[in-house]
């Protein structure tokens, strides 16, 4: 069962707007942008149809095109994705093997002339390393896109996620801290970058730049002001779920759960640890069978190998092998990302944004005597 709560409430609002015959464009989409960036601390909030749409606008945005690289997270696909729809190259950087967030060194090795944007995925609810990868930003004048799919209400250095760099985009996909099916939003402090955003996601008869169609509806509006209201439980809710099993894990010196930051705030969309051999223990599938016997329900390995691996990113992407405008060799081999590449098969995953505590409970309990089963 879900931890979200849709109710009387979410329905009124659904029926309000229908009963406007008002269903784009118009006043819950204004609301939900002024309510969520007060709430985030921003000072502008754009709705779209869905993080994917938000990260491509915010690319454009910034000025990323054909011929352009911008560098992105090998753990998950939808930055690079992003990047593909652009036009332009992503090009992986690798991530801190106890974090599972981009290194900061790994992000300044990867800046070529090319070099347009940098999009920064905080992986699982952590907040990346914002001081180490703003001062390479920094340093070469590039705008900072976070993803922040996984991190509502995630902070770093008391300011939330999403506000710390030149765009950030969050997620309203159904397993979300705020779910309404489909939708997203992203918010900056650029009046500028905000304007661009504007007239990508939504224009009229007579667009004034090339843009794409990614408005939000009036109804996905109204439910999200509902839930936003009440994401910030939905949060503190997962915290305390994740907490069941940082417990259940925290003897075990062969299971390590990712590491936060003292500076940050972890907002917990899911919960990770990475299986780490050690010398007489037991191996990754003795722990997978330990599991399964105990029914401690998780899934291992996310999605496989990082995400230039994957067909989309190493056939080629967007351009093909041949065309694709190159400073380097196209990095869309294995050995680009090493730390990746271990840390992939050995992630064990539970999500925490979409289950109740009862279940956790149980979940964790499972996870214990798993463990034990081994040690």
């Amino acid at each position: 069962m879900s931890n979200k709560v849709f109710d009387a409430e979410d329905i009124a609002a659904v029926t309000r707007v229908l009963e406007s015959g008002v269903l784009t464009g118009s006043a819950e989409v204004a609301a939900l942008e002024q309510e969520f960036a007060a709430a985030l601390g921003a000072e502008h909030a754009i709705a779209c149809n869905a993080a994917m749409g938000g990260l491509h606008a915010a690319l454009w945005a910034v000025g990323v095109g054909a011929g352009d690289e911008v560098v992105c997270d090998p753990l998950v696909l939808f930055g690079g994705l992003a990047v593909l729809y652009t036009g332009a190259m992503p090009v992986f950087a690798d991530v801190n093997e106890r974090t599972h967030n981009m290194d900061p060194a790994s992000l300044a090795e990867r800046i070529t002339p090319r070099t347009k944007a940098i999009i920064v995925t905080h992986h699982w609810g952590e907040p990346a390393d914002m001081a180490g990868i703003l001062a390479v930003a920094d340093a070469h004048k590039l705008p900072v896109v976070e993803d922040c799919a996984h991190v509502l209400f995630g902070e770093w250095h008391g300011r939330n996620a999403g506000t710390l760099g030149s765009v950030g985009v969050f997620s309203f996909q159904a397993s979300k801290h705020l779910s309404t099916g489909d939708g997203g939003i992203a918010v900056t402090n650029d009046p500028y970058l905000a304007e661009q955003m504007r007239a990508i996601i939504t224009f009229g008869a007579a667009p004034t730049r090339l843009a794409h169609n990614f408005r939000m509806t009036e109804m996905t509006a109204a439910v999200a002001r509902v839930q936003l209201r009440r994401a910030r439980g939905y949060v503190a809710q997962d915290r305390a779920s994740a907490q069941l099993y940082a417990q259940a894990a925290e003897d075990c010196a062969w299971l390590l759960p990712q590491q936060a930051s003292a500076d940050s705030v972890h907002s917990y969309h899911l919960w990770v640890a990475a299986f780490a051999p050690q010398p007489g223990g037991p191996t990754l599938e003795e722990f997978k069978a330990a599991c399964a016997a105990e029914e401690a329900a998780f899934s291992f390995g996310y999605v496989g190998v990082p995400a230039y691996l994957h067909p989309v990113f190493s056939l080629g992407g967007g351009y093909g092998v041949s065309r694709a405008p190159q400073s380097q060799p196209l990095p869309y081999r294995r050995g680009w990302c090493p730390v990746a590449e271990s840390l992939m098969p050995r992630l064990m995953i539970t999500g925490v944004s979409a289950r109740d505590q009862d279940f956790h409970r149980h979940n964790a309990d499972a996870l214990k005597r798993a463990v034990q089963r081994l040690s």
